[in-house]
């Protein structure tokens, strides 16, 4: 087919075909703005590009070669018909193509694998990897029960925390709410004189731990890969977890924590901070007496709540966590080491919970009257009887009560 150039118009010299006719009119379409044509090679249209269609950043005058649409349109290859799928098939297809499937296993690999075994920190109290929380209210004695912790993890050896064994390691004490004097001479009243202080306890002081937005949670992490400790200390949690913003206190708490507990598993070190309790604690539940919501108690592994009344030397340490059993532990407090010590039930007491709670009474009483609040919060940690058979033995006695809520004070008639 030959064609011929009339007024920039392309018209054929010949019969035409179909498929003639329809290459005449693409090129009739396309071919009509180009000043040349290339007999040679009629795929190609040559063209100089002028100045004003030439793009600001290439060179004007460039011969450009341009491959223009396909003049005829390729026929549909026939469909190979393949076999139909089942479903089987079609999940397993459509799972090998996605990039974010799930990849479970089963228990019966679970069964076969070798896991390290999980050890502990203190038998029963604490595991080896995860965060606990150390509750109580203020000034009860939750920094010297930790320090406490801390040197008897650092000692080793045959030294046992209240009663139940101790994995030895190095420890990272963060005294967030004291300088390096108020360090050194707490340390100094509970260490015996002339011992030399321990060289596996590091420590940081006011000010060089920095917040967990300000990136201290990333510090905490270099420092734990590097040297490995078996026991953090965070003392006070509010200097150092993140401020809450934009989301429901719920998350915030457990967000903070768990981010914490990220770390002491993936550093196989356990991570003890210490909080406050709330004023409406009653010590049944550590983790409802929270200073916080519920998060935090979720997020903990252990949580811990240390009760003493300001009078008395006498407490009760509540353990709770889905790794350790639920416990009451008896304390007792010496005000002249600073160290807390397993307080031995007292024997002889009467098997009768009424005769109990009047002996009580008649111990407490004798001295002069005292408040109320006082003479309860004695009778929960000591475990003698309930509420209502402390006023029960109350009225047997005739004990008077004056005042109000709670400056209401008992005293013998």
């Amino acid at each position: 087919m030959n064609l011929t150039r009339k007024d920039n118009n392309f018209t054929a010299t010949s019969n035409l075909t179909a498929i003639e006719k329809y290459n005449a009119k693409q090129r009739k379409k396309g071919l009509r703005e180009y000043f040349g044509y290339d007999p040679e090679n009629p795929s190609k249209i040559i063209r100089e590009v002028t100045l004003a269609e030439t793009p600001i950043d290439e060179q004007p005058g460039r011969m450009d070669t341009i491959e223009p649409r396909p003049l005829i349109r390729p026929r549909k290859q026939s469909l190979v018909r393949q076999p139909e799928l089942s479903l089987v098939d079609k999940t397993e297809q459509a799972c090998d193509e996605s990039e974010q499937v799930l990849r479970t296993r089963t228990l019966h690999e679970l069964q076969h694998q070798t896991i390290a075994t999980a050890d502990y920190l203190v038998e029963n109290i604490f595991p080896a990897a995860g965060v606990g929380v150390l509750a109580g209210a203020p000034k009860v004695g939750k920094s010297l029960f930790a320090r406490m912790l801390a040197y008897d993890v650092a000692e080793g050896g045959d030294y046992l925390f209240l009663g139940h064994k101790v994995n030895f390691g190095s420890v990272l004490y963060c005294d967030l709410e004291n300088d390096e004097a108020g360090l050194k001479a707490i340390t100094n009243q509970m260490l015996v004189d002339g011992v030399c202080w321990f060289q596996n306890i590091h420590y940081l002081v006011r000010g060089e731990l920095p917040k967990v937005e300000d990136g201290g949670l990333d510090h905490l992490r270099q420092w734990c890969l590097k040297y490995k400790p078996k026991l953090v200390v965070i003392d006070n949690y509010v200097c150092f977890r993140t401020t809450p913003s934009g989301q429901s206190l719920y998350d915030a708490d457990y967000k903070s924590l768990d981010a914490i507990r990220k770390v002491a598993l993936e550093c196989r070190c356990f991570i003890l901070v210490l909080h406050h309790t709330s004023k409406s604690a009653r010590g049944s539940d550590p983790s409802a007496d929270l200073n916080a919501t519920f998060g935090l108690g979720a997020a903990a592994n252990v949580v811990l709540l240390l009760k003493r009344s300001p009078s008395s030397q006498r407490g009760t340490l509540t353990i709770s966590g889905n790794s350790v059993p639920y416990q009451q532990i008896p304390l007792n407090f010496d005000p002249v080491t600073l160290l807390w010590g397993i307080r031995e039930v007292t024997c002889g007491r009467p098997p009768n919970k009424q005769e109990a709670a009047k002996s009580f009474l008649l111990e407490q009483l004798d001295e002069g009257p005292r408040l109320y609040i006082e003479l309860t919060q004695l009778v929960e940690e000591q475990n003698i009887c309930g509420l209502r058979t402390l006023m029960s033995a109350k009225k047997a006695l005739g004990v008077r009560s004056t005042g109000r809520k709670d400056n209401t004070y008992w005293a013998l008639p």
